[in-house]
């Protein structure tokens, strides 16, 4: 069952412009037992989650994503008050990417992507090695980049043919190999890891975004490591542009530069088009989990262990806030799109 708009949303939607900028919010918990569970769990982890404190990895299995729940909402970032205008429930939601020509939301859903579109899912993609999908984009040969972080790799697929994967970066045949306490992790490709479980301290990068930002260049983001890194589509050699991170997420794109969240150092930086820091956003974040840079310059950050979506001016001044309930939902990430494209992912009609 979908959440339906109000009518009042409704008919604001319909006096906007098909152009005007909206956001879709991935939430990739919305069961608020689960995500209660899902926090005394990561308590029993060290800060930067890369070993277990106090609980043995069998204790874990004690939290299924079966029971997260998740969905991909739609807010106004220049009109928080309205809330979420329209929501459709969606597995375990992660990356979004929305592909024009089929006027399809593709939404990372754990081991699978999901196809949404008229306020429905309408297809599953799956793959032996999709596990723990983190983001989603498109490459510049016109085909799918997924984070499949669960098996520390980049996958590249054709949108019609999941199976076949036409490249693929695993970090741990490109020098990444060992998990955070040492242990050395070999990626079995014969495995159907849609049917095994891993969890952040078992990788060896926790790879969560990637971006296609140059010709057979890939940027990307390496948890553990707290990189950002330049891999080459070629060599599949890698090159550390940005360091001494913790905890990063999510390597966006802006007009004159990049967006990376340090979430456990709780600030998203700005970087210049040379991945210099131009300034850091602060504002008592507790794990900002995305930011995106809106059309005018204004930034939207996702905080997420404060429950709440907040909008900064392109100078750094905070303009507004979405608080939402604590322990309701678990932001994952943020995605643009038009007025026009959100009626069609949405399936709402209007006059």
């Amino acid at each position: 069952m979908n959440y339906k708009p109000q009518f009042d949303k409704i008919n604001y939607l319909t006096k906007l412009p098909s152009h005007y900028e909206l956001l879709l919010v991935s939430f990739f918990v919305t069961n608020k037992k689960a995500l209660i569970k899902l926090l005394a769990q990561w308590a029993k982890r060290d800060a930067e989650h890369k070993k277990y404190v106090g609980r043995s990895k069998k204790d874990y299995k004690t939290v299924s994503s079966k029971t997260f729940g998740g969905s991909i909402a739609l807010i106004d970032p220049k009109n928080f008050e309205l809330g979420l205008i329209a929501e459709i429930k969606c597995p375990v939601a992660t990356g979004m990417y929305y592909r024009k020509e089929e006027n399809i939301l593709y939404v990372g859903s754990n081991k699978w992507i999901q196809k949404i579109r008229g306020g429905k899912i309408i297809g599953t993609l799956g793959n032996n090695l999709f596990n723990d999908i983190h983001s989603l984009s498109e490459s510049f040969d016109k085909k799918l980049l997924i984070t499949s972080t669960g098996v520390d790799a980049i996958l590249e697929i054709n949108w019609n043919n999941p199976k076949q994967i036409v490249w693929d970066w695993f970090a741990t045949e490109n020098g990444y190999d060992k998990t955070p306490t040492g242990k050395k992790r070999i990626i079995n490709k014969t495995l159907n890891y849609q049917k095994i479980t891993t969890t952040t301290p078992e990788h060896t990068t926790h790879i969560n975004s990637c971006l296609h930002y140059k010709k057979n260049k890939l940027l990307a983001v390496l948890f553990h490591q707290g990189q950002l890194v330049e891999i080459d589509k070629r060599t599949k050699k890698t090159k550390i542009l940005l360091n001494n991170l913790r905890c990063p997420h999510f390597i966006r794109k802006r007009r004159r530069g990049y967006l990376i969240c340090d979430s456990r150092n709780n600030r998203v930086i700005i970087l210049d088009k040379f991945f210099k820091i131009e300034k850091t956003i602060n504002d008592n974040f507790n794990w900002p989990q995305d930011a995106i840079e809106l059309r005018n310059g204004d930034l939207i950050i996702g905080d997420s262990n404060n429950y709440r979506i907040v909008r900064f001016s392109k100078n750094g001044d905070k303009i507004a806030t979405l608080q939402m309930e604590k322990c309701s939902r678990k932001i994952f990430s943020f995605l643009s799109v038009s007025k026009s494209e959100a009626l069609k992912i949405f399936g709402i009609k209007t006059n």
